[in-house]
Formats: structure tokens, C-alpha cells, sequence
């Protein structure tokens, strides 16, 4: 009976589609997503909007009923996406501002609206239609299979956005083949997260920011070293998959009077286990928003996340602690580009090279500043911190007039 009851409302909410053309969009109303949370690329232009534009009505529309709440405590305009005024505004809404498109806020009541697409991040993996995983399912079970049908239906609507964040010319052809994108929606600038690097933002800090900031800020120690894994499809924890000796690790990083600062993915399951307990190895919030936390670190761990073109901006050192190199690329992803020819720091696979590039980066040694001055001349044409408002003008311009 309910999985009868569950096929009558997906046919019903599949027929309110094409009605939803016939919706009165209002060009002076945005809808902002970024999925369960507040974050990324869409938080940073909806608060620029807020604190800046109040000509529109910006609206956050959530999954995340307890966000939801939360967000209307501080006087923000935002909604559940199934609930009567959430549907309401997303009838009325002209833009749908992402991070990743229309299906990840409500696309059954979409129709005739815009699909701004900021991404989150700039890909040294394969995203979009280049990933194959995504595409592909890797074994063919009854859920897998649907989740292909899912995904080969929501590709019908993401593809082609009407306008497409690149950070650069370089990266032009990358994103317009991942999203079968059209030129002329293509828009080179920075990314609205990163604006936060430049200056301080008006409600980019919340609770949850601020207690961690707290917690960074009053550790002693003389360097601070961020560790932001990415997550692996092949394999859920980092800290298992890693191999590192913390014990031996944590004595290392006591001798030189430095803290790690690990930063597990969302997804990764090391976040529901008992955090390691270590006096120079601290855990951050898997699910914070780290971007008001960037400046604090004096240093940069990570493999495959696209956070380190973010931290570029910064011009601090990067490590590559690339223990599963060849593995990933063959399981989880592929890349774009040759991973040393993108990766401005030394690449490690153990744990003794990951110790001596720490102990390095504690005698304040730096090798690389020219190779990353390279490669963030290659990622970002604008590095002025001002990426929301090149954005809000250019879409004022098009969709206001």
C-alpha cells in the first residue's frame, strides 16, 4: 500500500511540471539553495544579496527543516521545499541560484525558471557528465539502476544552465563540456565563497563558525596546519584508509609545537565514530563551513579536494598527501589534468615524507610560492574578492532589465 501510495505521488508531483511553465515569475524574486546546508557559493551571493541588494527578494529554500528554523531566527526569508509557502515562492521565483542545479532545490515546480549554477569548487576531478560514476553505476543492482534513471532524468534539466561560474579561461572548455554549456551562459569571475578570504562578511559567521574559530584560536601552538582529505567513493574513512600512526604522529607534531587540524568530508563515516583524542591532533565539525576558517591555518594537508585552489588565494603552503594515488585514479576518479602539473607542493605518499614537509612548514621553509603563483594565474582571471557582486551585476543585467 505505501509503495503505491509513494508511485501516486511521484506521477502527480511529474505532472505539476508542465503547469509550473504557466507560473507568474517575478524577476525581483531569487531562490538561493545549497542543498541540507548553508554554505558554499550560494550562501556567500545570498548574503550579498541581503546585506546589499534589498530590491530582491532573496529567499533560502532548504530539505532541512531544522536549518530552515534557524534561518528565520536571524530574519532571513527561507523555506522547506515541500511546504505550501516554499512551493509558493519557488512558483514565483525567476532565478534558482545552486550549487550544483535546479533538482537539488524542487524541480517539479521549476519550469520556466533560470538555472544559475555556481558550482562548488574548481575541478581537478572529473565532474558532471565527465564523471563516470555519476553516469555509470558501477554494479548493476535494482537500486543502482534506478538511481541511473534518476540521474539520466535530472541531466535533462541540469544540462546547459542558464549561466555557469568558471573562475577562468582555462577552465572554459573543462566546465562547458561537464554541463554541455552553451558560451554565451558561460561567466568568467571568482567564486562568491572566497570573498570571505578578502573581508568579513555579515552573517557569514555563525554559532557553529564561531565556536570552532574559537577552538582554533586559542590553541598555543606556533603553526596551525588544516587537513581536508576529499572523500572517496572506494573507501568511507579517511582515518582508517590513511594508514598514519596518530600516536606517532601526535609525538612528532608535540616535538615541533604544531597542531593539525583534521577536516573530515561530510560523507566520510570517521564523523559518526569516537573522535581521536590526541593533545596536537584536533577534529573540526565534518558538516562547518570552513571558509571563514581558512585564514587561521598556516598550512594546507589535502590530496584531491578542490580546497586547495580556494586556499591558493591565500598563498600559503600546500602538502599532497597522496598515499592512494594510482588506486584513485583507477576506482574513484579521473582527473582533468596530470596531477603533479596542478598541485603546487610537495606530494607525499607516507607517513615519514607527510612528518618531514610538517616539519618543514614549522621552520616556516617554503619551495613552492612561484609554482603556486603559477597555478593561481592558470585558475582564477579575478582575485579581488568581489565575486558576489560581479555576479549579482551580471545577472541584474540579464534577467532585470
Amino acid at each position: 500500500m505505501n509503495k503505491l501510495i509513494n508511485i501516486f505521488i511521484k506521477l502527480s508531483l511529474l505532472l505539476c511540471y508542465p503547469f509550473s511553465f504557466f507560473s507568474s515569475r517575478k524577476k525581483s524574486v531569487w531562490i538561493f539553495s545549497s542543498g541540507h546546508h548553508f554554505r558554499d557559493n550560494p550562501k556567500y551571493l545570498f548574503l550579498y544579496v541581503i546585506n546589499n541588494q534589498p530590491e530582491i527578494t532573496a529567499v533560502w529554500i532548504s530539505r532541512n527543516r531544522e536549518l530552515v528554523n534557524e534561518l528565520k531566527a536571524k530574519g532571513y526569508l527561507a523555506e522547506y521545499y515541500m511546504s505550501l509557502r516554499g512551493i509558493r515562492y519557488i512558483l514565483r521565483a525567476k532565478l534558482c541560484i545552486t550549487e550544483a542545479g535546479i533538482a537539488t532545490v524542487n524541480l517539479w515546480f521549476s519550469g520556466g525558471m533560470k538555472n544559475i549554477n555556481l558550482w562548488h569548487g574548481i575541478p581537478l576531478k572529473k565532474v558532471g557528465i565527465g564523471n563516470k560514476h555519476y553516469f555509470f553505476p558501477k554494479e548493476r543492482t535494482v537500486r543502482n539502476i534506478k538511481k541511473w534513471l534518476w540521474v539520466r532524468a535530472v541531466w535533462l534539466f541540469e544540462r546547459n544552465p542558464d549561466f555557469l561560474l568558471v573562475t577562468s579561461e582555462y577552465y572554459r572548455d573543462v566546465m562547458r563540456q561537464a554541463f554541455a554549456a552553451r558560451d554565451e551562459n558561460i561567466f568568467i569571475t571568482g567564486q562568491p565563497r572566497n570573498d570571505v578570504l578578502f573581508s568579513s562578511i555579515t552573517g557569514a559567521v555563525s554559532d557553529d563558525i564561531e565556536e570552532q574559530l574559537q577552538l582554533v584560536n586559542s590553541d598555543t601552538s606556533d603553526k596551525h596546519i588544516l587537513c581536508m582529505p576529499t572523500f572517496r567513493d572506494s573507501a568511507l574513512s579517511w582515518i582508517e584508509g590513511s594508514g598514519l600512526d596518530f600516536d606517532k604522529l601526535n609525538i612528532k607534531l608535540q616535538q615541533i609545537n604544531t597542531t593539525l587540524w583534521l577536516k573530515l568530508h561530510p560523507l566520510d563515516v570517521s564523523n559518526s565514530i569516537k573522535p581521536l583524542a590526541f593533545s596536537n591532533i584536533k577534529i573540526l565539525s565534518g558538516n562547518i563551513d570552513m571558509y571563514p576558517l581558512l585564514k587561521s591555518f598556516d598550512a594546507l594537508v589535502t590530496d584531491y579536494s578542490s580546497i586547495y585552489f580556494d586556499y591558493l588565494l591565500l598563498n600559503r603552503p600546500t602538502i599532497f598527501f597522496a598515499y592512494d594515488l594510482e588506486n584513485y585514479l583507477s576506482v574513484d576518479r579521473d582527473m582533468y589534468f596530470e596531477y603533479d602539473d596542478m598541485t603546487p607542493g610537495p606530494i607525499v605518499k607516507t607517513q615519514s615524507e607527510l612528518e618531514q614537509e610538517i616539519i618543514s612548514i614549522a621552520n616556516s621553509k617554503d619551495e613552492y610560492a612561484s609554482e603556486r603563483q603559477k597555478i593561481r594565474n592558470r585558475v582564477y582571471d579575478y582575485r579581488c574578492g568581489q565575486a558576489s557582486e560581479h555576479i549579482f551585476r551580471e545577472l541584474e543585467s540579464r534577467y532585470l532589465h
